[in-house]
């Protein structure tokens, strides 16, 4: 099995069609969010996450679910994934910050950002580009210390902007995983061409139909695991709270 256990907006389409073409299996991306409801629930059960009969691979493990106001961040279970999934090789996908949000920003012409604007109770870009912030660098930083914790871990880390995918193929060799190099970069998918300021008016309109009871829920959420941070618990745990407060 292949887990990506990074953000989206970070080439996770890419990456799907690049593992498709390399080990030429079942590689499932997104879903419609249904891959991350499902470990969520899993997470919650204590159960094993399940997927769709012949999946090799998941990637962009993330729903933002506005009848919820919640943010699934199925990515942030790499723990239980790689409890349930021991000889999986996870891959951990960034990209320079700035160029993140700005796309986080642009993703369906606002839609997106629509949605975030509604969970966090704010129509505040500032505010919201630095929760995103936050929160990605904690979750680095909690995979990166599980690794080193971890020698069974398999991890790769992979910036899509500068590393070649020599770098991907050579994980997949140590994680035991049968591949064709059929690819000599990753495939260009998934591109956003929506201006950011037509986005950002776009948003601020779409977000008012979502439940106004409901607003500012993941807002709430990021409280109660401020709290978390602020206890004596362990620095991993600290790190991971935000986002497994949002699979609980």
């Amino acid at each position: 099995m292949i887990f990506q256990i990074g953000f989206n907006r970070t080439g996770t389409s890419s990456i799907a069609e690049f593992l498709r073409q390399a080990t030429g299996k079942k590689i499932l991306h997104w879903e419609r969010g249904i891959i991350a409801q499902n470990i969520a629930a899993a997470v919650r059960l204590k159960r094993k996450p399940q997927f769709r009969p012949g999946a090799f691979g998941l990637t962009d493990m993330d729903r933002m679910d506005t009848e919820l106001g919640r943010h699934l961040a199925g990515f942030a279970a790499y723990r239980e994934l790689h409890h349930h999934y021991p000889d999986a090789l996870f891959i951990l996908n960034t990209r320079d910050l700035g160029g993140w949000l700005t796309s986080k920003v642009r993703l369906h012409s606002g839609l997106h950002l629509s949605k975030w604007m509604h969970a966090l109770g704010t129509e505040d870009l500032d505010v919201i580009q630095h929760t995103w912030s936050e929160v990605r660098r904690d979750h680095h930083q909690a995979v990166l210390e599980y690794a080193k914790a971890t020698p069974t871990f398999n991890l790769v880390v992979f910036h899509i902007e500068r590393d070649p995918v020599s770098k991907l193929y050579g994980a997949m060799e140590k994680a035991g995983i049968r591949y064709s190099q059929a690819l000599n970069e990753l495939p260009h998918k998934n591109s956003s061409f929506a201006t950011k300021t037509g986005s950002i008016q776009n948003a601020l309109r779409l977000q008012k139909q979502y439940p106004e009871e409901v607003r500012g829920v993941q807002a709430r959420l990021y409280q109660e695991m401020f709290k978390v941070l602020e206890s004596d618990a362990s620095d991993s745990l600290k790190h991971r709270a935000r986002l497994l407060g949002c699979l609980l």
